[in-house]
Formats: C-alpha cells, sequence, structure tokens
C-alpha cells in the first residue's frame, strides 16, 4: 500500500457508516426526515464509489 493512501475498507465500510449517523443526528435534532434519506443517499453513493475504485 502506498504511503498515504486510504484503506478500500474506510471507504466501503466507516465513511457511509459516518454519514448515515450524520444523517440520523440532524434528522432528530431539525425534526426533519429528509436529512436522513440525503445521509443514506451519501452513504450509498460513497461506498459505491469507494468500491469501484479499489477494484472490489
Amino acid at each position: 500500500m502506498e504511503l498515504g493512501a486510504m484503506h478500500p475498507v474506510f471507504g466501503i465500510v466507516v465513511l457511509p457508516l459516518i454519514f448515515v449517523a450524520a444523517g440520523v443526528g440532524l434528522a432528530m435534532t431539525w425534526h426533519d426526515p429528509g436529512l436522513l434519506v440525503v445521509g443514506a443517499i451519501l452513504a450509498i453513493a460513497t461506498s459505491y464509489l469507494a468500491r469501484k475504485n479499489s477494484g472490489s
């Protein structure tokens, strides 16, 4: 692995979970379920792009 390269697990698992958690937190804080949907869409897109770039 190159120096400074991101491990594929981070982009496929950890980063999408961060987006989902942020969406849940914002949806509960502002009482807007649309923010949960936005977090889920960002998580799906991030995971897809990470899998596409990592080759898995």
